[in-house]
């Protein structure tokens, strides 16, 4: 039983839960941008039906994040006030779990503002015959920077993580 619950050590930074959560919600983000799988993106540059899906499931995604965005603004601003508060809470007063927390939400609004930034770029597109060689090509580039994002996110939480727990243990 004790082997089991040192497994599930839940101080962020040294648990492996922490790392498997964030290797698998970079993963996710990344493998759906605007909600099109990056699969039906690739078979879209051969086959006619696929660029057909990806411009109805891209017009699906630019008009949901339409709707939250004109209405959502007091959610926008509720979650950069919460990050707020949780960055302070964590790095200002040393809370280990809202550092952890911080690494994670802070990338992930960001991703938001990158999808807000690629749908203002896809709605012009959309109306009427919606060239797909473009709408693709604005994805891929969507899809690019969410990596980047994500291979940096990944980075800085792997040195602050590796510093806090070498300072932890010492």
């Amino acid at each position: 039983m004790d082997e089991v619950l040192r497994f599930m050590d839940m101080r962020s930074f040294a648990s492996l839960w922490y790392w498997m959560f964030l290797a698998v919600m970079w993963s996710m983000v990344s493998h759906r941008p605007l909600g099109v799988p990056f699969d039906l993106i690739g078979r879209a540059r051969r086959d006619a039906a696929a660029r057909a899906d990806v411009i109805t499931l891209v017009g699906i995604g630019v008009r949901r994040v339409q709707g939250f965005a004109s209405d959502g603004a007091g959610f926008v601003a509720a979650a950069f006030g919460m990050f707020g508060c949780i960055a302070v809470l964590g790095f200002g007063y040393g809370y280990e779990f809202c550092q952890a927390l911080a690494l994670i939400l802070g990338p992930m609004l960001g991703v938001a503002m990158l999808s807000l930034r690629t749908v203002h770029r896809l709605a012009p597109m959309l109306p009427g015959q919606a060239d797909p060689a473009g709408v693709i090509r604005v994805l891929l580039r969507h899809r690019r920077g969410v990596q980047i994002l994500g291979m940096v996110s990944i980075t800085l939480s792997a040195f602050w993580g590796g510093a806090h727990t070498v300072t932890f243990v010492n």
